[in-house]
């Protein structure tokens, strides 16, 4: 048994009927030693998995299951939220469409929807990639507080996918304020050779940026006479969303949108 069955069986315990345990006993119930159900207690502790009563000493579940349930079901609904709106954006531009969210220094990608083409990009709903993958990576770390953006910065955790990848600070930081003054990014070949991606930023209720929605064609199945209005596609679907999730503003960002129209969008 590897220490993740350990783990899950030692949870499965808790059930209604029996709520809490002591250490001992549930020791005796899953037949492991004693001091390795108190180290794994300890850790799930830890994470609010677990809590134990000052009086009683037993353990029972904490409340940090339930919150990873709601953010499952945050990402459902989220997921539920863009599908349409990523599958008009497919189905007008002929590209492979992705919403990825924020989470830690990492984007998870919570929706996508292939390209109805024969030749196109594909990605796979619940997998990882770094914070600066491609366009929406892109966008997602122009719109992070300074803080934060100089912190990722400084302590060299980008990562180099292509030889077109931007890793070097000065460089990146100069693009990065031109995405926040435009409101869209469009890259070739930074996450994968040979592809173009084009991103817009999504905004929760707060109007924080939490995510971003791509675009990616093979880099010569659009040509740059059409950029401009495939970015304003991708811009209206990210606002979209962003609207979706309770984001209000007088003025939501547009592809030519400037510094003065994102300083008052900063203020909402």
């Amino acid at each position: 048994m590897n220490s993740t069955d350990k783990l899950f069986l030692i949870l499965e315990q808790f059930t209604a009927e029996k709520p809490d345990w002591g250490v001992r006993e549930l020791a005796d119930a899953t037949s492991l030693k004693p001091n390795l159900v108190h180290w794994y207690l300890k850790n799930l502790e830890r994470h609010r998995i677990v809590r134990r009563d000052p009086e009683t000493q037993r353990y029972e579940l904490a409340f940090g299951l339930f919150e990873l349930s709601q953010r499952i079901q945050r990402l459902t609904l989220i997921e539920r939220i863009a599908k349409p709106i990523l599958r008009r954006l497919a189905k007008s531009t002929e590209g492979t469409t992705v919403l990825r969210v924020l989470d830690g220094d990492e984007l998870l990608c919570v929706a996508t929807v292939d390209s109805p083409a024969s030749l196109k990009v594909q990605f796979t709903t619940g997998t990882r990639v770094p914070i600066n993958f491609g366009s929406v990576g892109k966008v997602v770390m122009a719109f992070l507080p300074p803080a934060r953006l100089k912190s990722l910065l400084s302590k060299g955790s980008l990562k180099r996918f292509t030889e077109k990848t931007v890793t070097n600070p000065a460089v990146l930081a100069k693009q990065l304020a031109q995405i926040r003054a435009r409101g869209w990014v469009s890259t070739v070949g930074e996450a994968v050779p040979g592809v173009r991606g084009i991103a817009a930023p999504v905004r929760d209720k707060t109007g924080e940026v939490c995510g971003g929605v791509g675009l990616t064609f093979p880099a010569s199945a659009l040509a740059e006479s059409q950029l401009q209005k495939t970015a304003r596609m991708v811009v209206r679907a990210a606002n979209s969303i962003s609207a979706q999730l309770g984001w209000k503003a007088a003025k939501r960002t547009s592809p030519h949108a400037g510094a003065r129209t994102l300083r008052k969008l900063a203020t909402c």
